[in-house]
């Protein structure tokens, strides 16, 4: 005779084997965190994600061209590394875009800057970093007219054998550097840290070092504008702290701090430090080569060489001095070098 066990027994729903208990976990780190983090919508480019013929409101993507075009605001997330081509975002003029993904590039990647922006809109990075461990720079200010601004916890810094951080290409650029926000050059080659073009004129450039930093740890200058050689027809003004309460710095290794060959650019000092450790009169902190008038104002902070031999200002032109201080250890704290610069002190 059979017998059948006609018993009831309950089971434990949430009775799991180890290796089960294992899997689930598993399973909820790689699903949990694309809910929660989403990939890109009308107002977020996600750069982790694939956004091959991406088309929204405020933008979208051509993966032909490595091209990311703007025309309403987005925030850019993500995190990418081992990059080896250019990025060029394309800002609509009048549109704002905010950066806080983390970029890199590669070890070996085209000569070329990193990422391109084009077009006359305005972006600001924060919370990011990104650098370029290949031969290129990084940032390529294409658009005339844009704004760009480098915020709390964003550094832009390229590390290879040569490239510029930020390099501006464009007439009618606005840069701020603002309060945590860092551009720096580890190119022990000679790139500047802030390089403001080249042997074409570019007219009406800004540069404001509002409490944040540019520096060049290697051989190169911390803000560069110009040829190596000869002069252009710029007229940048670079400034160096809105006030005491928002202090720059602006440092270099063995070269100038602030270096122009144009004519008509000018450089002033409101707050914080321009230093330079150069070993000789050849590097001053900051040179002005070419200009006439007045172009170096300095109302407070200080500038200083801290070599044994280094100027702390050289210029072509005049230097108006209401406050701060101008040192430098064994040189000229200013050496005017034009046929009729002229240096004036005030008392503060």
């Amino acid at each position: 005779m059979i017998y059948f066990d006609t018993t009831i027994r309950k089971i434990n729903p949430f009775c799991f084997t180890k290796n089960m208990v294992y899997a689930i976990i598993t399973l909820l780190s790689i699903v949990v965190p694309q809910l929660l983090w989403a990939t890109s919508t009308n107002t977020n480019i996600d750069l982790s994600v694939n956004n091959t013929g991406t088309t929204f409101t405020n933008w979208s993507y051509n993966s032909g061209t490595n091209t990311y075009t703007i025309t309403g605001y987005v925030t850019v997330t993500g995190s990418v590394s081992g990059v080896s081509r250019t990025l060029t975002f394309d800002i609509t003029s009048g549109v704002n875009a905010q950066w806080s993904a983390n970029y890199e590039g590669s070890t070996s990647p085209a000569s070329s800057s990193l990422i391109t922006l084009s077009g006359g809109g305005a972006l600001s990075f924060s919370s990011c970093t990104i650098t370029n461990r290949g031969t290129g720079g990084v940032l390529n200010i294409t658009g005339a007219g844009a704004n760009i601004s480098v915020g709390t916890g964003a550094t832009i810094s390229s590390g290879g054998s040569s490239g510029n951080p930020v390099l501006i290409s464009a007439s009618n650029v606005t840069l701020y550097v603002n309060q945590g926000g860092t551009v720096v050059s580890l190119d022990g080659n000679g790139s500047a840290a802030l390089q403001i073009g080249s042997t074409t004129d570019i007219e009406n450039v800004v540069i404001n070092i509002n409490g944040g930093a540019v520096t060049s740890i290697g051989g190169g200058y911390a803000i560069n504008e110009g040829a190596p050689t000869g002069t252009v027809n710029n007229n940048t003004r670079i400034t160096v702290g809105i006030s005491n309460n928002a202090p720059g710095v602006v440092t270099a290794g063995t070269a100038c701090a602030i270096r122009s060959t144009s004519l008509n650019t000018t450089v002033t000092v409101n707050g914080g430090v321009v230093t330079n450790a150069a070993g000789n009169n050849a590097n001053p902190t900051i040179y002005m080569n070419g200009g006439l008038g007045n172009n170096v104002f300095i109302n407070s902070g200080s500038v200083q060489s801290t070599s044994t031999a280094g100027y702390a200002v050289q210029t072509t032109g005049n230097v108006i001095v209401t406050g701060g201080l101008v040192s430098a250890i064994n040189g000229r704290a200013i050496n005017l070098v034009g046929t009729n610069s002229k240096a004036t002190v005030a008392a503060e």
